[in-house]
């Protein structure tokens, strides 16, 4: 009888968290200039990111009121390594405080609401309106539709949560007057 050969393969070793002591200010700024594509860990959860096309930005990976997030710090070229890790050890120190880093970046970027928004629109399209009377019936309309809108979700957040929460007040129901083709898409009463 002949020899048979037989190959064992052997199987690739599992990619997993390196163990021991977790990484503590690990990179240098020579290293991410010249980082190769993925996630390289600096500590304090903070990451740096290169992607295939070079892009190079800084991630940090956080735990806030029990949900894993990730916020972006910003690009290497505007935020150097040193700003990353005082942002990151300030982020980390907010969260584990119960505090929310990612609500407070929303919040210092100043997004106005509705109202506000509609106020600058009509002021910057009222100089090439003929007459004063469109203005008034722009905000009038776009009163009605942010009234009807916010109605509309506290009637939804009220179903959704069965806490009770007041439903759709007059406005909704005036809205629905003044607009009934629109009006199978707000709330009833």
């Amino acid at each position: 009888m002949g020899m048979v050969s037989v190959t064992v393969a052997t199987a690739k070793p599992r990619r997993t968290k390196p163990k021991g002591r977790h990484p503590h200010n690990a990179l240098a700024a020579a290293f991410v200039r010249s980082a190769p594509v993925g996630r390289h860990a600096d500590g304090n959860g903070l990451y740096l990111y290169v992607q295939r096309t070079g892009t190079r930005s800084w991630i940090q990976r956080l735990v806030i009121r029990g949900r894993k997030r990730e916020i972006g710090l910003g690009s290497v070229h505007r935020v150097s390594l040193a700003e990353a890790r005082e942002q990151a050890l300030a982020n980390r120190k907010l969260a584990r405080s119960g505090g929310d880093p990612l609500s407070d970046k929303r919040r210092a970027q100043a997004v106005p609401t509705f109202t506000e928004a509609t106020a600058t629109v009509v002021e910057q399209k009222r100089a090439g309106w003929r007459s004063p009377r469109l203005a008034k019936e722009w905000l009038r309309s776009l009163e009605i539709l942010a009234a009807a809108r916010d109605a509309g979700r506290c009637l939804r957040s009220a179903a959704a949560t069965s806490r009770g929460v007041p439903g759709p007040g007059p406005d909704a129901h005036r809205a629905r007057q003044l607009h009934p083709v629109r009006a199978h898409n707000l709330p009833k009463r």
